[in-house]
């Protein structure tokens, strides 16, 4: 759901940047990098750990894609 929501979002724009957050779950941030990575074929994607008041909201094991469009 995550990741169609997300490119529900960067399909919008003709020009984007997307990173990946995570809670201590970085093997679910890397599978969101490898998706990203062959549906856009963006290259060198950020991937962060969340805050620890992210983390208090949604809990370890939570991650999300951010997505920003340039146009």
């Amino acid at each position: 759901k995550v990741l169609q929501m997300a490119r529900q979002e960067w399909e919008k724009y003709k020009q984007f940047q997307v990173a990946v957050a995570h809670v201590d779950a970085p093997k679910e941030a890397d599978y969101y990098v490898s998706r990203i990575e062959k549906l856009t074929g963006l290259k060198d994607i950020p991937v962060v750990e969340a805050t620890a008041v992210l983390g208090a909201h949604v809990g370890p094991g939570a991650a999300g894609i951010a997505v920003l469009g340039l146009e």
